[in-house]
């Protein structure tokens, strides 16, 4: 299905006059600009709030599709520059919306001039040289792309630490990576690829306060923090 078709069809039929601020489909420096919260995209920051004050014990976040047409009013509501009232909606639709932000960019969360990079990166054997890599690879984006990177592999990280969780990290990681890392546009996805896309996430998730809490001290700058 095409979400962005879906939507431009759903919204023509909602008349309105409120003035459009749009903050999905837009460049991730461009959604910041228009509305953010400590450096993060406010719709990923709104959302995942929400979703942590009341699903840590879920035994389904991410992994269970939640309800398009309800995803689909609550970007609407962002974009008209309102919060949608979440009691109205299920934690599946608000995890819904968040992969909808990050497959909404017109360049994904990890640049597309990353994507070969990243998938060797998941093809290393070694845990340790991975861990390394990583880290490396990360430190090399662009800051608005590592604090946003950094919030949502937290709350990956919260998700995955809970005690009133099952949902592994692996989970987690088969459910977003493709959501988090893809191609240019020019070029298709290769089924082959998307383990080590999946290796790569993990890794973030599991090693989360090694790879991003640690990155400041370890390469002496500030230049990269929340």
């Amino acid at each position: 299905m095409d979400y962005n078709l879906l939507l431009v069809s759903t919204t023509v039929t909602m008349h309105t006059t409120i003035k459009k601020l749009k903050l999905f489909g837009v460049p991730l420096q461009t959604s910041i600009e228009r509305r953010s919260y400590l450096g993060v995209p406010y719709v990923l920051y709104s959302v995942i709030s929400e979703i942590e004050s009341r699903g840590l014990g879920s035994k389904s976040l991410y992994l269970v599709s939640g309800r398009a047409l309800a995803a689909i009013s609550m970007i609407f509501q962002f974009d008209t520059e309102r919060t949608p009232d979440y009691s109205e909606y299920k934690l599946k639709d608000l995890t819904l919306v968040v992969r909808r932000f990050l497959e909404m960019l017109p360049e994904s969360l990890i640049p597309f001039c990353m994507y070969d990079k990243v998938v060797k990166i998941g093809t290393i054997k070694n845990y340790y040289e991975r861990r390394l890599q990583v880290r490396y690879c990360v430190r090399k984006l662009p800051t608005t792309n590592y604090t946003t990177l950094k919030f949502l592999i937290g709350h990956l990280h919260v998700i995955q630490a809970s005690e009133f969780n099952v949902i592994t990290g692996k989970d987690l990681a088969a459910a977003l990576a493709t959501s988090i890392i893809q191609p240019s546009q020019c070029v298709a996805m290769v089924v082959q690829e998307v383990p080590a896309l999946q290796h790569v996430v993990l890794m973030m998730i599991d090693e989360y306060e090694h790879i991003f809490k640690a990155q400041e001290t370890l390469f002496g700058t500030t230049k990269n923090t929340v």
